[in-house]
């Protein structure tokens, strides 16, 4: 009896030593997600003091002190931006590259939407610099997809700059979303028919970057199937000058160069190469 009270009482005093350095813990490591959720200026200081990782993620449900920052924290009323938070972040060991697949996904897709406070092209690039996977999420969840709809409101040149880091850094040029319309139809498309200048220098970047140009959407056409329809001369000019297939037929039957050929507004403008095997015009 005596030593199953003995064995009790052993047993009492190691939860309770756990549970107290479990909150110890929790304590010491969630300094830096309290700062970054409720006193960003003392972000600086507690990563000059090396008291915190900046890997460790909260206790409560393992959010990254990264993702912390660039979801949770607003500039409104402080100097201290959420960029310059997660430039800093970076800079003091923060490694993207270290956090699971999913989150890795979550990350960027945060950083490339999050509203009203979003976070730079610069911030982007280091993110990918410092081993952020641009291909972490499943492919319809492409961030060129992101780059499509949720950047429309930043300048096409920022745009521009974080296509070409994505690039850079080895996203896949040819995702589709689940219904089959590749990353560079849905860039054409949004260019053309909605006059959208950061989807324009998506379409260019993956163009330039060799992105595959006999891909087919979902009833057969090609991207330049896709340029053609709102007549967007510069895309349409762009793609039969990278090589996008003239002869490729869409469920219809039609092929652009047919298209362009029988539109008044586009034949004469756009050059296009004869067809192999075809007879040369006569002057």
């Amino acid at each position: 009896m005596d030593l199953t009270r003995s064995i009790k009482a052993v047993s009492l005093f190691f939860v309770f030593t756990l549970l107290c350095l479990s909150g110890c813990q929790t304590r010491a490591t969630d300094t830096l997600q309290y700062a970054i959720i409720w006193a960003p200026d003392r972000v600086p200081g507690i990563l000059e003091s090396g008291a915190c990782d900046p890997n460790e993620r909260k206790a409560f449900d393992r959010t990254s002190p990264l993702e912390l920052a660039v979801t949770n924290h607003s500039d409104e009323g402080s100097g201290y931006t959420k960029s310059q938070m997660v430039l800093d972040l970076l800079e003091h060991g923060a490694e993207p590259k270290r956090l699971p697949r999913t989150e890795q996904a979550r990350l960027l897709d945060h950083a490339l939407y999050e509203h009203p406070d979003p976070v730079t092209p610069e911030v982007i690039e280091a993110l990918l610099e410092h081993g952020l996977d641009p291909n972490a999420g499943p492919p319809h969840r492409s961030p060129l997809f992101r780059l499509d709809w949720t950047m429309r409101d930043r300048s096409p040149a920022d745009v521009r700059r974080v296509t070409v880091a994505l690039i850079k850094h080895g996203v896949d040029l040819n995702p589709r979303r689940q219904n089959g319309t590749p990353a560079l139809h849905e860039a054409v498309e949004a260019a053309g028919h909605f006059g959208h200048k950061g989807c324009h220098e998506v379409a260019i970047a993956l163009i330039a970057a060799g992105a595959d140009l006999s891909l087919t959407n979902q009833t057969g056409q090609t991207a330049l199937h896709v340029a053609i329809g709102p007549h967007d001369l510069d895309m349409i000019q762009r793609l039969v000058d990278a090589g996008a297939p003239l002869d490729a037929p869409d469920r219809r039957g039609h092929t652009p160069r047919q298209l362009i050929t029988l539109t008044p507004a586009l034949r004469g403008t756009i050059q296009i190469p004869e067809r192999v095997g075809a007879k040369p015009t006569e002057p």
